[in-house]
């Protein structure tokens, strides 16, 4: 082996691969986005490494040379296509013309049948973004280029230099080649994939969120005007429950795929983390806000609320969306991301597939949510909690049948706070489950002190789903009930029938088991899910509650009709009516003409502390 041959052939390495890593370096991320963009920068980044290989020759014996432009031809024609192929054997071909010499015919042809080789073996193995360091397909392209030149040596070099050329040069090229194929495509392609990764989410196939950030931040410092919402969608947890991950990765991919089809040509789309993505519209060339109709939103909203497929099922997402504008503001990209938080905050508690757009107030409100965030941790700790109780009543008969505790919190900044504004909070950040335990043995402490044995007063305790669900809970109960001595016919628990949504199997086997214990299990705001019929009597509940407002919010003889309808359907059941939030006598009349078994509401009495229980017990006994 010529030596000499072989350090010049490894210094032509070392010029192709620094000129590869820094090129890499230099052109702009765009051009990930756009695949002709991707294929003509590979020609030119391959066709420059291998014009600098001519441009520093080394003698390969008897004054001819013999260069690495051709590993470099056949690696821009497999790895980028017909585009990469003839942006780099251009460029090639034209400055060994240029530089004429011995072997210039048997150069150019040598890139020709290069660059052949490379689309060949394209159309047979095609390069594999996933898999580009693997180096098994770039040595067999360099062997097959060493063989293929070598022939063209043979066939088209003069007589007196051929056996000379081949006998100093073919044992260096044989082996050279294939590692330089191997080393060329190892660093082109992981400064590509480093590149890519910065410009592309994989996983959704949109831009990446650094990319996003850095142009939001150029439109900022520029005073350019946008619209940044926020997209967050619910419904991949079910698909984790369901499926792998990676059935989650190909809904994600569909959902960036729909994302890239909707978006206007003003508009950019990134992925967060999770399932959150980040749309930004402008219009650069006015100074202005791009106009932005609801319409589209609500267009969005639709394409992301169909179906997906994924190995042959079905799944249904439900997207929210919160928007908010840059106004020419003196603000920074970590200042706008929080207002968009906040409208999109909003447009989940207002509902499904709510478009809101941000204001002033939805920061207050956010604060406040954060706040109870983090004060409801230790709000049973710092004895703010407390119970206050509702009078139920027997409709025919007007008699005390019992009370539902109900939870109140009381917080030294925050003041007053609904248990719809801090239960959802303590379910999200798992102290409802001490909470709940804290409930049922308040309650059962209080019954057993206002009306001890024998009476027969019920107590109501309304559960969570992570309360019902917790494989712990029916030890909880039972010992609540052990500790106190209450009757378990005495305690009441009440599964609100929302909170099945999605999970009704899994609670179907822990009712049954707190109901063979003793404890009455109530269906609670019946009519605000989706609770079928079927379902209602598979469930081991004694009594339906049925909130008012969804009885008599209508009027008019349809409005009687599909009332008395619903009534006729649940006597079917072997369950007790329970009704709610009675405010009118002309309510109470209503469910007395339906033969409703018990009622409560502020008509009947108004919740109260549990000190004055045993006055409201001892008046009624005493009337």
């Amino acid at each position: 082996m010529n030596w000499l041959n072989l350090i010049g052939l490894m210094q032509h390495m070392a010029v192709v691969i620094l000129f590869l890593v820094i090129g890499n370096r230099l052109y702009p991320s765009a051009i990930h986005r756009k695949v002709a963009l991707k294929n003509g920068m590979h020609g030119l980044l391959f066709g420059t490494a291998g014009i600098l290989t001519m441009l520093i020759p080394f003698q390969g014996g008897a004054g001819t040379l013999a260069p690495t432009y051709h590993i470099v031809a056949a690696l821009a024609a497999w790895v980028g296509g017909p585009l990469s192929a003839l942006v780099s054997a251009g460029l090639m071909l034209g400055v060994r013309v240029a530089l004429g010499g011995v072997g210039m015919e048997t150069g150019i042809v040598a890139v020709g049948l290069s660059s052949a080789i490379g689309l060949v073996y394209r159309r047979l193995r095609p390069a594999d973004g996933e898999s580009s360091l693997r180096l098994v397909h770039p040595a067999l392209i360099g062997v097959l280029v060493s063989a293929a030149c070598m022939g063209l040596a043979a066939i088209m070099l003069p007589e007196e230099i051929r056996s000379t050329w081949l006998w100093r040069s073919a044992p260096s090229t044989i082996v050279v080649f294939p590692v330089s194929s191997m080393l060329f495509h190892y660093f082109m392609n992981s400064e590509w994939t480093r590149k890519r990764r910065y410009a592309i989410d994989e996983k959704s196939g949109l831009m990446s969120s650094a990319l996003f950030v850095q142009q939001i931040r150029k439109w900022i410092d520029a005073r350019t005007p946008f619209y940044l919402a926020l997209l967050d969608i619910d419904g991949f947890k079910i698909v984790n429950d369901i499926n792998c991950e990676l059935s989650r990765a190909r809904l994600l991919n569909q959902v960036g795929q729909r994302l890239k089809n909707w978006m206007p040509d003003n508009a950019l789309v990134c992925r967060l983390e999770r399932e959150e993505f980040l749309i930004v519209m402008t219009d650069p060339s006015f100074r202005k806000l791009p106009d932005v109709s609801l319409e589209i939103w609500d267009e969005l909203q639709t394409l992301l609320s169909s179906p997906y497929s994924v190995d042959s099922q079905l799944y249904h997402l439900t997207p929210h969306i919160g928007v908010t504008a840059y106004w020419n503001e003196a603000v920074t990209v970590e200042e706008l991301l929080p207002r968009a938080y906040a409208a999109l905050q909003h447009a989940k508690d207002s509902g499904l597939q709510q478009v809101v757009q941000y204001h002033e107030k939805l920061t207050m409100q956010i604060r406040r949510r954060t706040m109870i965030e983090v004060h409801v941790r230790k709000a049973l700790q710092q004895n703010e909690l407390h119970l206050q109780y509702q009078p139920q009543y027997e409709v025919q008969s007007g008699r005390l049948r019992g009370f539902e505790a109900l939870l109140r919190w009381e917080h030294p900044e925050l003041g007053k706070v609904e248990p719809k504004e801090f239960i959802p909070l303590a379910e999200s950040t798992q102290s409802m489950l001490s909470i709940g335990q804290w409930v049922v043995r308040q309650a059962c402490l209080t019954l057993m002190r206002v009306a001890p044995s024998p009476s027969s007063l019920t107590i109501s305790v309304n559960l969570s789903a992570s309360q019902l669900l917790d494989p712990g809970f029916v030890d909880i109960v039972e010992q609540a009930l052990s500790d106190t001595g209450i009757e378990p016919y005495r305690l009441e628990l009440e599964i609100a029938e929302h909170t099945l949504a999605g999970s009704f199997d899994k609670a179907e086997l822990p009712m049954k088991r707190l109901r063979a214990f003793g404890v009455r299990l109530v269906l609670d705001d019946y009519g605000l899910g989706t609770t079928t019929l079927p379902q209602l009597r598979r469930l081991p509940v004694q009594a339906i509650k049925i909130d008012n407002n969804l009885m008599l919010e209508t009027a008019g003889a349809s409005a009687r009709e599909l009332n008395d309808s619903l009534f006729e359907s649940l006597k079917l059941l072997p369950c007790e009516i329970v009704a709610t939030r009675l405010e009118t006598y002309e309510q109470l009349a209503f469910y007395k003409k339906h033969e409703c078994h018990y009622a409560q509401g502020n008509l009947l009495g108004r919740p109260m502390d549990g000190e004055l229980l045993p006055a409201l017990i001892g008046g009624v006994q005493l009337a």
